[in-house]
């Protein structure tokens, strides 16, 4: 079974007409805490570590990641896919300490953000996957608080920025 073949039967359970952004959001807190309850049992109180239970509750907080996505008109293979790209950049040779603890905050993966390009009209162009734009998405939200960014970089951004806004359909442009 693929991602997206488990969000397509996931969301057979998904009522309509509910905010899925936020039933997704809400759903992950509470599924991760019973996660984390289940550890501390095993790591506080001496209780065997019940891995079925956690597994159980793991199912749980997939089901809400197929939520979330969904609610972002998103499908989860393109989730996955963007994340293997950003931790590709961020670890090219495998997870490093050094490289983790000397990140640079709001470091973005250049494929992704090669997806935006100005016509010969001086207008911005934006392609790529709905997973590709909302790692741009938070990349240009980091961006503007940069204050090493020059006016016309921080103009680029601020105009796809506004041109970027989410709702019960997922990205949109305005």
């Amino acid at each position: 079974m693929t991602l997206n073949e488990y969000q397509k039967q996931a969301q057979r359970t998904s009522s309509e007409g509910h905010d899925r952004i936020l039933n997704g959001c809400m759903g992950l807190c509470g599924e991760s805490g019973e996660c984390m309850d289940i550890l501390k049992k095993n790591t506080m109180q001496g209780h065997r570590l019940d891995r079925e239970k956690l597994a159980e509750e793991l199912g749980d907080v997939m089901w809400y990641c197929a939520e979330l996505a969904s609610g972002l008109g998103m499908n989860l293979d393109d989730i996955a896919n963007s994340n293997i790209k950003k931790l590709h950049a961020r670890y090219p040779d495998g997870f490093s300490a050094e490289r983790s603890i000397n990140r640079t905050e709001g470091e973005c993966n250049p494929e992704v953000v090669a997806h935006v390009k100005m016509n010969s009209e001086g207008e911005i162009e934006i392609s790529g996957t709905q997973a590709d734009i909302i790692v741009m998405y938070v990349c240009l939200k980091s961006a503007l608080k940069d204050a090493g960014i020059t006016d016309e970089m921080r103009k680029g951004a601020e105009e796809i920025w506004n041109r970027i806004h989410t709702d019960s359909d997922g990205i949109c442009w305005q």
